[in-house]
Order: C-alpha cells, then sequence, then structure tokens
C-alpha cells in the first residue's frame, strides 16, 4: 500500500474516519472526514483498496459503509450483466437490457459525483 503514504489522511487523527454511528454528530464526523478526501491525491486507489478488501467500517476513497456497499451491488449487476446477458436479451427477472443498461448509467453517474475524474 504505497499509496497510502501519499494520503491526506495520513496526517489526520484516524477516529475522524470511523464514526461510530451513522446519524447524529457521527454524520458531521463523516463529512469532515469526506472533507479530507477532497483534497487527497490518492482517493481512487484508497477506493479500491477498500472494496477489493473488503472494507465495511470507515471512509474510506470518500466513501461510506453505505456508500461502498451500493458501489459493490452496482459493480456486481455490471458484471453479471456483461458475463451473462446476450444483447436484447430479457433478464431473469423479466426486464429488458436497457432497462439494466439504463440503472447501470444512472450508477455510473452516482460514482462519478462520490469520486470524481481527476
Amino acid at each position: 500500500m504505497e499509496w497510502a503514504r501519499r494520503a491526506a489522511c495520513a496526517h489526520e487523527d484516524p477516529e475522524l474516519f470511523f464514526p461510530l454511528t451513522a446519524t447524529g454528530p457521527a454524520l458531521r464526523q463523516e463529512h469532515d472526514a469526506k472533507r479530507v478526501c477532497l483534497s487527497c491525491p490518492v482517493t481512487r486507489q484508497c477506493l479500491a483498496w477498500a472494496i477489493d478488501s473488503g472494507q465495511t467500517h470507515g471512509i474510506w476513497g470518500g466513501t461510506s459503509e453505505r456508500e461502498r456497499a451500493e458501489l459493490r451491488r452496482v459493480t456486481a449487476f455490471r458484471d453479471a450483466r456483461l458475463n451473462a446477458w446476450a444483447p436484447g436479451a430479457v433478464t431473469r427477472t423479466g426486464r429488458s437490457e436497457k432497462a439494466c443498461v439504463q440503472e447501470m448509467d444512472l450508477a455510473q453517474m452516482a460514482l462519478r459525483r462520490v469520486v470524481p475524474d481527476p
């Protein structure tokens, strides 16, 4: 994890990045931690590491536990679509490929809001 040495959070109190709850004063703490991530040069590497290693607690790569869970869900959906569905096919749930692609596009737009392009 060479990138971790360059992380903006390396000089912050680690407790800032691990709110105890997802409500009340902890929301302010989450916001403050994400503000540090906004200026970080390794946000993408951090987020990739958090997802790949299954981090379920804390703020990583500018994302909360809830946001990473959503990213994992979207990634699993995208991977399933790319690996299993033929063009023009109808999914097992009866949804058209077009509807699935539209949902994937919306999820990708949401990801860009969480982790903007450099």
